[in-house]
């Protein structure tokens, strides 16, 4: 069996549903859209595999009869917010092999598809592969899809120059030695019940917003301009709109060519000060500077899985148990706060852009029209923006806590799409 290693942040980590949604163009016979969906899950080994833990802490994938995905089918349109909160409630059981749920929203002329995936099945790449996957069989049911096996990043190796330096690797040491002294070995009852307490605490507000058409070609060009990533630009006015000056990012290792499920992303911390003094481009170009530099070195860029690598899979439990439950342990909670899971290291907001859609957007006679991606809201992070671009039209997410705090991020998705086009005019 294969063990669970980086993938172990998201075992029981209660935020782990990846959100997709898909408007596409045209109205496919019911049948034929569910058989796709079947079919492409079915070739990816993730359709025949569980994850269980054993009595030392330890988790595995475990080889399982094989099951279709859960497919509900409506004559309407999809009212997003809702049906996540509702998902929310419902956690996945992947020890019998459940990470995914489809729902399908058949209107007259087009056709939503939402994906509620589990984190384990893979990040947010990975599932924009398994779209292209199901639009593909539902154009051209007849051609056979490639079998996928499971590949994790263990399984992939890591640069030789991205290791940890020898004093993270001392202190991570004695964390683990520390906790071994007191370990605890959760299950997935006690699980259970701290992810519907999470829930209870923890409703979510969503927004959506868009930038298209003449406003997002000048955008584009303005970035070009200014030698800048739109993605430096997009973190720039978020910053500025929430006044904050650091920010949480994901980051795609995904090994070239390699697209199959899996969990290859790991996260790199971006601190950038702003104030009304420095115009937007200059504190742009300073981000995408930064940005850049931490790219460029193996060590910041893959410090997140290097860490989770060397952890003690039970302290990565502990962390969630010690923030979301009345259970106590110094070492769990100075990990949780090392993570920046809690404390004043928790970034304010954290962004996942999955840039321009990596797949085609026409299958056939059915052509993606738009896509939501709403990544989950890690315990890193105050608030969460996801990032699609589909030909001429960006669609940004922003989710946060209803709260006290909650006045704090209201306006914060809007204001960043009018410092957007506040400076592509100018």
């Amino acid at each position: 069996m294969k063990k669970l290693i980086t993938g172990r942040i998201h075992y029981f980590d209660p935020a782990n549903q990846i959100v997709f949604q898909i408007t596409l163009g045209g109205a496919p016979n019911q049948a034929d859209l569910i058989a796709a969906i079947q079919k492409a899950v079915r070739q990816h080994a993730i359709s025949r595999l569980g994850i269980v833990l054993d009595d030392k802490g330890d988790s595995f994938f475990q080889d399982i009869p094989q099951r279709d995905v859960s497919v509900s089918v409506y004559n309407a349109a999809c009212d997003l917010p809702n049906l996540i909160s509702e998902q929310h409630k419902i956690p996945f059981d992947v020890a019998s092999g459940e990470f995914f749920r489809f729902f399908l929203y058949l209107l007259p002329q087009s056709t939503q598809i939402v994906i509620v995936s589990h984190h384990l099945a893979g990040d947010g790449l990975s599932m924009l592969y398994l779209i292209r996957d199901i639009l593909s069989t539902l154009a051209r049911p007849d051609e056979n899809l490639p079998e996928k096996s499971l590949q994790t990043m263990e399984d992939f190796g890591y640069p030789d120059d991205s290791s940890l330096v020898p004093f993270a690797k001392l202190i991570l040491n004695r964390i683990n030695k520390s906790w071994n002294k007191r370990k605890k070995v959760f299950t997935h009852d006690e699980y259970l019940r701290m992810y519907d307490s999470y829930w209870r605490d923890h409703a979510l507000e969503l927004e959506y917003a868009e930038l298209s058409g003449a406003d997002l070609r000048a955008f584009q060009l303005r970035c070009k301009a200014n030698g800048v990533s739109i993605n430096s630009a997009i973190t720039a006015a978020l910053l500025q709109a929430l006044g904050t000056d650091k920010v949480g990012m994901a980051v795609s290792v995904r090994p070239s060519d390699h697209e199959g499920l899996g969990n290859y992303a790991s996260g790199l911390s971006v601190r950038c000060p702003w104030n009304e003094k420095i115009a937007f481009w200059t504190h742009t170009k300073t981000i995408h500077q930064t940005i850049h530099q931490k790219l460029h070195d193996n060590r910041r860029k893959y410090y997140v899985l290097r860490s989770l690598e060397r952890l003690e899979p039970t302290l990565i439990d502990a962390m969630y148990f010690s923030m979301y439950t009345d259970y106590s342990n110094k070492t769990a909670e100075k990990m949780a706060v090392l993570s920046k899971y809690r404390g004043n290291q928790q970034h304010t907001t954290s962004i996942t852009n999955l840039a321009k859609l990596r797949i085609p957007s026409v299958y056939g006679k059915y052509r993606i029209d738009e896509i939501l991606f709403v990544p989950p809201l890690i315990a890193t992070s105050k608030s969460m923006l996801g990032v699609v671009t589909v030909e001429d039209k960006m669609s940004l997410t922003f989710q946060y806590v209803k709260n006290d705090r909650s006045g704090f991020f209201e306006h914060a998705l809007a204001e960043t799409i009018q410092i957007i086009k506040n400076n592509c005019t100018e």
